[in-house]
């Protein structure tokens, strides 16, 4: 029994060893080869055929088992895949870099770069849909803005450029007819901000379209005034962030319409509690007119429909006269020129009408003088 098994863990020591031995072939093999898919595709790199190029080294990273060489070939692929101008193919090789190599890669040039990326593909550059024929200017890969931007900031959410891509994306996304998708990224901007203190062009207009969107959707429909709400709240953070920020009358004038607004729907609410003849929660809804939005356009209605219905209320002495609702511009005269103002066509031969001049602002001269 004890010979049987010393035998039998003989045999099995052999076949283990011969196992391992296979095994370490096979991986010494599989990293050779992607060292040799490698050169081969630097050198067509170096012929021109830099989407070949891409291609070999997408295979190579697929072959190796080291993963420093795996990274090293997903490095090759985004060099190659950029030398020809393969926007999506060179993103799609830095997002594997980012999510499956982040410890061999730099992340903040990765980031950068799939930021970068998404901003051309927002200035409208496409990649070419056959290098073949990437001489074609039509054929060219469908819009994918969203889906980059989208990607870059799972991967880098904190990224320099991550701004940016917020705030195109959530523009791309209003264009679409997703508002609600669009809010959650301006919203996210404006949460980091707060933290970050940050005060950059980008930051600026993420408050400032997030706030309009939010006026929008309180003008639409905002029983509970949940949207009027929140949209004074990003008013007042954006007033209180960008305090010399030539939008700050805008944001004004948008807060007094907003507020124009939120008294007309409490008025609506009064008249359907009137005509209902649930006098208690439609006084309690004008009584909330005159005391939050005194100074709106619907004050002094509110204030007549108040009076009939309740005999005990005593009117103001003086509403607040409302504010101006439109922007005022100031308003400057053309200026003179002294210079002609009509251009006698080339090589006319006179034929044509000589240069009228300014004879109002531009001073007499010697030739002047002589045709009189």
């Amino acid at each position: 029994m004890n010979k049987g098994t010393a035998a039998m863990r003989k045999k099995l020591t052999l076949v283990l060893c011969a196992l391992f031995g296979f095994c370490a072939f096979v991986l010494e093999a599989t990293d050779e080869d992607c060292r040799k898919l490698c050169a081969e595709s630097e050198a067509v790199l170096i012929d021109g055929n830099a989407n070949k190029a891409g291609e070999l080294a997408l295979e190579a990273s697929k072959t190796a088992n080291d993963p420093v060489l795996k990274a090293n070939a997903l490095h090759l692929a985004v060099k190659a895949f950029r030398t020809g101008k393969m926007l999506y193919k060179e993103f799609q090789a830095l997002d594997e870099l980012a999510l499956d190599y982040a410890p061999y890669t730099n992340m903040e040039a990765t980031a950068n770069r799939m930021m970068e990326i998404g901003d051309l593909y927002f200035a409208g550059e496409r990649e070419p849909l056959f290098w073949s024929f990437r001489w074609v200017p039509w054929l060219k890969d469908k819009d994918r803005t969203q889906e980059l931007y989208k990607r870059a900031l799972e991967r880098a959410p904190f990224a320099k450029g991550a701004p940016r891509a917020r705030m195109r994306m959530a523009v791309h996304l209003l264009e679409d007819g997703k508002s609600a998708e669009a809010l959650e990224l301006l919203r996210e901007s404006v949460r980091q901000s707060e933290s970050k203190h940050q005060a950059d062009l980008e930051l600026k207009y993420s408050y400032l379209v997030l706030a309009e969107q939010l006026f929008g959707l309180a003008a639409r429909g905002d029983g509970d005034g949940k949207y009027y709400q929140e949209a004074l709240e990003v008013c007042d953070a954006f007033q209180k962030k960008f305090p010399s920020a030539p939008e700050i009358e805008t944001v004004e004038l948008w807060k007094l319409k907003a507020r124009d607004v939120r008294a007309k729907q409490l008025l609506d609410m009064a008249d359907f509690y009137n005509k209902s003849e649930k006098i208690t929660p439609a006084t309690r809804y004008l009584n909330e007119i005159l005391t939050k939005y005194p100074d709106t356009k619907y004050a002094a209605e509110a204030e007549k429909r108040l009076v009939k219905m309740d005999k005990t209320f005593v009117p103001v002495a003086v509403l607040p006269e409302p504010g101006e609702r439109y922007l005022k511009y100031d308003a400057y005269a053309t200026p003179a020129e002294a210079k002609k103002i009509l251009a006698t066509p080339a090589d006319s031969d006179n034929r044509f009408l000589l240069n009228v001049y300014d004879i109002k602002s531009r001073p007499a001269n010697d030739e002047d003088k002589e045709k009189k």
